[in-house]
């Protein structure tokens, strides 16, 4: 296991999610101008993870813009060398006080398209075993992120951001305590630009229902990005081992 996979699994982050949506039903989702959008193809991702390149919405005065972007913001390492991490998620409950978020938080909002998101529990054997959630009758939806420009080596800008989090939904929160925060399409114009005030009532747990299932261990290896990963692993049960 990496050091990504390391922080996404064992600290319960939102590591990991799928985008498998059309891109014209995402351009249409969205009201995203196709001018200013530098997507034109989108291929279904099973596993995007962090530092992966992917579709992003923001707002400019030229409208909704989708554009491929990096998950990942610079930061600090504490007690360490070097010189930056990837903060791959941001808690909303200190979106508008921690220095790291805030002026993304009041300026840089962003949507990001998804179908589902992996979570990790943990077994009674201390193992990890994923999930696979996502909303029961929205599909694609949207998380809650924020985003910042940074320069490559050459000097080329790209924009890259973190998804928010908050308290997972009752239903889902024998799973993990944190989920995304899910954007209802209500809201997409409130949390894109509206005033920081007017988008605290956003940075809630999804009320509606939601649906997940156990996948395999496979979606723990970045490298695995296929369709088999959607499929429900069931656990047998204790009568079922003893058979074995």
């Amino acid at each position: 296991m990496n050091l990504r996979d390391f922080f996404v699994i064992m600290h319960g982050m939102c590591g990991r999610y799928t985008i498998l949506s059309p891109l014209v039903e995402i351009r249409a989702l969205f009201h995203i101008n196709i001018g200013t959008s530098n997507i034109i193809n989108l291929e279904p991702r099973y596993n995007v993870a962090p530092s992966n390149f992917v579709p992003v919405v923001y707002s400019s005065n030229k409208g909704n813009e989708l554009i491929s972007s990096y998950w990942g913001l610079n930061m600090p390492w504490p007690h360490s060398n070097k010189k930056t991490g990837k903060l791959i998620n941001a808690r909303s409950e200190t979106l508008h006080r921690k220095a790291a978020f805030r002026e993304a938080f009041k300026y840089r909002r962003c949507l990001i398209p998804a179908d589902g998101y992996y979570e990790w529990s943990t077994a009674n054997d201390r193992k990890k075993q994923p999930w696979l959630i996502h909303p029961q009758h929205e599909k694609p939806f949207a998380l809650a992120g924020i985003w910042e420009t940074y320069a490559d080596a050459d000097g080329k800008t790209f924009s890259a951001f973190a998804i928010v989090t908050t308290e997972a939904s009752p239903s889902i929160a024998h799973i993990h305590r944190r989920m995304p925060v899910i954007v209802s399409s209500k809201n997409y114009a409130t949390w894109l630009s509206a005033p920081t005030t007017e988008t605290f009532s956003i940075l809630k747990p999804y009320t509606k229902p939601i649906l997940a299932h156990r996948v395999s261990n496979r979606v723990n290896n970045v490298r695995n990005d296929d369709k088999k990963l959607l499929s429900p692993v069931f656990q047998k049960t204790p009568a079922q081992l003893s058979l074995l």
